[in-house]
């Protein structure tokens, strides 16, 4: 590998030629692992939010050049708010230069860029459905897997991680519903009954609803599957709801799905979908839903799922379809998904490696 280079490049303050490359091949990466999404987010409205990520990450990233090709990159992320024990790390080589050691190379790099104080490392490994026959590589929890031949699964067990969960990647096509939205909507808004009002906005939430919104925020933390993973709770608060869907809302539109508890006010069920501003013929991205334990059995997620469905095709027709990630074991929201028409397209594998931190001196009674 005498021709390779790995270098670690700074967030620049305008796109550059390292920014551009890196952005190209996250494309290339995202499409490879989970098929054709259509257009996304340029260069600019990336490396915008990658800046407004800055306030609750900390993000280092390094490119692999043969020659003067760019060829791969690795990232290490901390999210310093929610898992500072944590760290989230991401390796890609292009097809052509795959088997020649730059994987493992990227590997040792971010192995050696870990911070002291890191407790576990999270690796996503997308693979295809696996089919009938096919070798597969099952979750811990007893829910879903993973086709064992997948050499980016192998590259994960290779380098010490252990399979946590798995989530399935569904997409629900405007252009092919499995049953109109309308008949969902009246199903469910019968089911729940007058109580129940389903609010559908876009970019932020009004002042009174905030604080109930950080609570759904909240119990999306603990109540949603974890699986075999370490997954610590965040915080959150109405101050932190209008930042993080301001952040969101500067490079994308945010869609709101809200259900209010009509004779308390309370708000007890949300949907948030995020679409490209840049491509409005982009797929949309699923984010959030929740409703709370005491107000489950009313068909709420289903009502707010499709309510929100409805908006933002309203709002985005050029937009092609709606992408999501479930917890295999999560059989009640996958079950009001294919109700809704979503289809599974591929797994994903949540990976993680358990260490050690190396403690300071101080941490140890060294002195």
């Amino acid at each position: 590998m005498t021709d390779v280079a790995i270098r670690e490049f700074a967030l620049p303050g305008n796109v550059n030629e390292e920014w551009a490359a890196y952005c190209r091949m996250n494309t290339d990466d995202s499409v490879e692992a989970l098929g054709p999404q259509g257009p996304r987010n340029g260069p600019e409205a990336d490396l915008r939010a990658a800046h407004a990520a800055l306030t609750e990450s900390r993000v280092r990233r390094w490119l692999v050049w043969v020659k003067d090709r760019p060829v791969g990159f690795a990232r290490l992320v901390v999210d310093f708010v929610d898992e500072p024990e944590g760290a989230m790390a991401h390796v890609y080589v292009t097809p052509g230069y795959r088997r020649r050691g730059i994987g493992q190379a990227l590997a040792e790099v971010v192995q050696s860029a870990l911070e002291p104080e890191t407790r576990y490392v999270n690796l996503e490994i997308p693979t295809p459905v696996p089919g009938p026959g096919d070798a597969v590589l099952p979750s811990p929890v007893g829910d879903g897997a993973l086709l064992a031949a997948s050499p980016r699964a192998r590259f994960a067990l290779r380098h010490g991680f252990v399979l946590g969960q798995v989530m399935w990647y569904s997409r629900y096509d405007f252009a092919a519903p499995a049953v109109a939205l309308s008949e969902v909507l009246a199903t469910a808004g019968a089911a729940a009954g007058p109580d129940y009002g389903v609010h559908c906005l876009e970019g932020e939430v009004p002042p009174g609803w905030a604080a109930g919104v950080a609570v759904l925020k909240q119990r999306m933390s603990t109540d949603a599957p974890s699986g075999g993973l370490i997954i610590p709770e965040t915080s959150w608060d109405a101050d932190r709801v209008r930042a993080d869907y301001a952040r969101v809302s500067s490079t994308n539109r945010l869609f709101l799905g809200i259900v209010v508890h009509e004779p308390t006010g309370k708000v007890v069920a949300l949907n948030e979908l995020s679409a490209s501003r840049e491509w409005p013929e982009a797929m949309i991205h699923q984010r959030d839903t929740i409703v709370l334990p005491e107000y489950r059995g009313h068909r709420l997620g289903t009502l707010v799922k499709a309510a929100n469905l409805e908006a933002v095709h309203a709002a985005l027709p050029q937009a092609p379809a709606v992408h999501t990630f479930n917890a295999a074991e999560n059989h009640h929201m996958l079950a009001v998904n294919e109700a809704l028409g979503f289809r599974r397209a591929a797994a994903l594998g949540m990976f993680q490696a358990v260490r050690e931190p190396v403690k300071s001196a101080a941490q140890s009674g060294q002195t």
